[in-house]
């Protein structure tokens, strides 16, 4: 599970993101960035 800390700061940056592929390489259901589950 993604720390919630990372989660809110991840909602909030949406906009100008620091690297672009973090927008959609996020798990669905735990929120990780690397590493994450596809289906």
């Amino acid at each position: 599970m993604a720390k919630k800390s990372s989660l809110e700061r991840w909602k909030r940056d949406q906009a100008h993101p620091k690297f672009k592929v973090r927008l959609h390489n996020r798990c669905r259901i735990c929120g990780r960035p690397r590493a994450y589950l596809r289906k």
